[in-house]
């Protein structure tokens, strides 16, 4: 839910990612994080005060939008209930002007620090309904460096409300943990569309400059997630998800770019739903000039810039949907709970990523997010600023990498707490740990699934979370959330190790682990410790509980090194005595019917982060990276070797950021019956494209097209081909000669016993 200054929005709009992408962290850690004017918080708490009223509905209708004035005309009728007997109620309003007051009959009223003052005709009970309708007038956009309320800019109009910008443009309670119902109605210009939250439930038009559209939110709201959008929009209809329709409305010269980077939004919806089903009757996503996205509830703000036509940002959609789970299904009861939206859906971004792609991405990325952390640490410590807890920051820390960065990570070491609590006592295997994963997972997981069925459509605080994740672990959580969310900063380690003869076999292995970090607590924690030799892997988890712990466990007589949180669960600053490479057993490359397989052992690596495979031609000295992602494992397929010998580069890295290269290996690659190339042409295509493969020797071949639930879409089965190229040309359409819907599909060429399967995308 970032947003970008109109100075690196303009640089996202002409620049490459990796151009600006230093300056855009330290954009995200500071500068964002900083509160714009007019912002109406005093402090993040919810005050002691008890409220006085709770709304109930919300009912807007926006008459008047003069996008060359920039100003709103509305009326806005607000049904609340009184908690107190009273004869006076005030409603948050600000930067608005209202003209006429009623309940009932027109009432008396005044306007005074950003507040509407409503006089009743006499005082009510409490528990009495009162319907206050405003009509009012304003320019209701708060600037600096991003616009909030309602924004006017050159594609349309827009709002942003959070944290407290509801009452920029309607009269409101405008706190997060007053929910209420809501209707909007917006008068707009007839050549253009609007789109709101909720569902639309009429469309009229009121004169023949002017259209009228009615849209319900039947399930409760918070003010800072009501939105509506109006603007020269292009309609996308995607297919929905156990009935829930999704929607996208963007431009019509980024109509493309936007079907390639969305494609992946009912599988997004899809994994979400295994952990509770998706709450809300319709999901829509709408594009705006703005420079980040926004969870607006059932219809989220994406910023164009997000819509490059490559996917590349593919995670800021993953962020958006995840938080109509964690922050509109179960809303944050204060501000100071913030990690509890934020974090939440950064971290559900995390696993989306890792159920979809893989694991490998998963963990590098979960360290991007790690390192982007500790940058916005060691910064705010060379500023000579404060260290803040995640729940305590100061207003203008709301928006902070605590929230996001650390809060996705304490979620992550909840996760790891969920693991090491079913691995065995003392020393157990890389396989019992691999059982414990999966036991770990899955009550990890439940956690979200108690969480938002215990606190649907109503808010939540850090105290409710940590009361679902101890009845489903069976644990006292108190002190890991208590020095994760009360306190600054995090483990700095200093780690040391040696071993010595231990008699008949064994040796001693001496391990000592000391917290050295200064402006924060001591942490404690249980500690995945894994001792590696010769073919030999042992894991143990100790636990670390003061400044400096030490321990000596005995082994067989061998080399051992030792591997600190290996799984890489805690958020911590490792620092070992020396940086020792790995000592690799085993470097070996071989060729395969499917490619090159290159497969390396080694003995310890305790400060390993993870491998790049290399390549090169015999006859050439420049190396070619072949991996994009560091390698967690112990194996590469180069599935496209050139003809020839061949030799390959291990590049190790560490956690201190030094590099070591290992090898060469080489190998002479061997023609495989099947090419390793099976392409399609155009990729995307909108009613046609070529297929493409090629064969090295005479094999019987067999091409299908599968969709995305596994069922074959189209076949060709030629027979038996002799050796060479060939192409298939598929006018995108199944069996039955029916058009295919927009969407992904894999094609899968089996030629003798070999196998390839490609993707091609379908955009209508």
């Amino acid at each position: 839910s970032g947003q970008l200054t109109p100075e690196l929005l303009e640089r996202a709009r002409t620049e490459p990612l990796e151009v600006f992408g230093k300056d855009l962290v330290e954009h995200a850690i500071f500068d964002l994080a900083g509160a714009p004017p007019c912002v109406e918080l005093d402090s993040l708490p919810k005050p002691v005060e008890p409220d006085s009223i709770d709304a109930l509905h919300y009912s807007i209708h926006i008459t008047g939008l003069d996008t060359k004035l920039q100003t709103v005309n509305a009326t806005t009728v607000v049904t609340v209930e009184t908690l107190f007997p009273t004869d006076i109620i005030s409603l948050d309003f600000a930067q608005l002007t209202a003209l006429q007051v009623r309940v009932g009959s027109v009432t008396s009223f005044t306007q005074s620090d950003k507040k509407l003052h409503i006089q009743l005709p006499s005082t009510v009970p409490a528990g009495e309904q009162v319907e206050i309708e405003v009509t009012y007038e304003g320019s209701p956009t708060c600037g600096g460096g991003f616009n909030k309320g309602v924004v006017f800019d050159a594609r349309g109009v827009h709002t942003f409300s959070q944290p407290s910008y509801a009452r920029h443009w309607y009269p409101s309670h405008d706190v997060p943990w007053d929910k209420a119902t809501a209707t909007i109605t917006i008068d707009h210009d007839a050549t253009l569309k609007a789109t709101a939250i909720g569902t639309l439930v009429s469309e009229s038009k009121v004169d023949s400059t002017t259209n009228r559209g009615v849209w319900e939110m039947t399930d409760p709201v918070s003010t800072y997630l009501v939105a509506f959008y109006v603007g020269a929009f292009e309609k996308i209809v995607d297919d929905p998800v156990d009935g829930v329709p999704i929607e996208y409305f963007t431009y019509a010269d980024i109509l493309d770019k936007t079907r390639v980077d969305w494609v992946n939004t009912s599988e997004m919806m899809e994994f979400y739903n295994t952990f509770h089903p998706y709450p809300f009757d319709r999901y829509a996503m709408t594009v705006g000039v703005f420079g980040g996205g926004m969870e607006h509830q059932t219809n989220s703000l994406m910023g164009e810039i997000l819509v490059r036509g490559d996917r590349s940002l593919e995670w800021v959609s993953a962020h958006e949907i995840a938080h109509q789970w964690w922050g509109d299904l179960v809303t944050l009861d204060s501000w100071q709970d913030m990690w509890l939206n934020e974090g939440f859906a950064t971290y559900f971004d995390l696993l989306f990523f890792e159920h979809f792609y893989s694991k490998i991405i998963f963990n590098n990325r979960l360290l991007d997010f790690q390192n982007v952390y500790f940058f916005g640490d060691s910064l705010t410590v060379a500023r000579g600023n404060p260290r803040n807890p995640v729940r305590h920051l100061p207003v203008d820390r709301l928006f902070s990498f605590l929230v996001y960065n650390k809060g996705a990570a304490i979620l992550h070491m909840l996760r790891g707490l969920s693991v090491l609590n079913e691995v065995p006592d003392g020393v157990f295997s890389n396989e019992e740990l691999e059982t414990a994963i999966a036991i770990g997972d899955e009550n990890f997981f439940n956690i979200f699934s108690l969480y938002a069925e215990r606190h649907a459509y109503s808010t939540a605080t850090s105290q409710d979370f940590q009361n679902a994740a101890e009845e489903v672990l069976g644990f006292d959580l108190d002190t890991f959330f208590e020095q994760w969310l009360d306190h600054p900063g995090h483990p700095e380690l200093e780690v040391e190790w040696d071993q010595e003869p231990a008699g008949e076999g064994f040796i001693s292995l001496n391990v000592a682990i000391e917290q050295v970090q200064v402006d924060a607590p001591l942490f404690s924690f249980p500690l995945h410790v894994r001792y590696k030799a010769a073919g030999q892997v042992q894991n143990e988890v100790r636990m670390i509980d003061g400044a400096t712990t030490t321990w000596t466990v005995n082994l067989p007589d061998d080399a051992w090194g030792v591997s600190i949180d290996p799984e890489n669960y805690l958020l911590e600053e490792l620092t070992t005595q020396q940086s020792v490479p790995v000592q690799l057993l085993s470097f070996e490359a071989r060729s395969e019917p499917s490619g090159n397989r290159v497969q390396w052992s080694y003995a310890d690596g305790h400060d390993l982060l993870g491998f790049h495979v290399h390549r090169v031609r015999e006859s050439e000295s420049e190396r070619k990276q072949l991996t994009t992602e560091r390698l967690q494992t112990t194996e590469y397929l180069d599935p496209n070797p050139p003809q020839g010998r061949v030799n390959y580069w291990l590049q190790e890295f560490s956690r201190n950021g030094e590099a070591t290269w290992h090898g060469p290996v080489s190998v002479l690659t061997k023609l495989p019956a099947i090419a390793p190339v099976l392409m399609a042409s155009p990729n995307p295509a909108s009613s046609a494209t070529r297929i493409q493969y090629r064969l090295d020797e005479t094999t019987a071949v067999r091409l299908q097209i599968h969709d995305l639930q596994g069922r074959v879409v189209r076949e060709w089965q030629p027979g038996s081909q002799s050796a060479g190229s060939y192409t298939v040309n598929w006018d995108a359409s199944d069996a039955a000669g029916r058009p295919v819907s927009s969407g992904i599909y894999f094609l899968h060429l089996k030629a003798g016993s070999n196998q390839i399967t490609s993707k091609v995308l379908i955009t209508r």
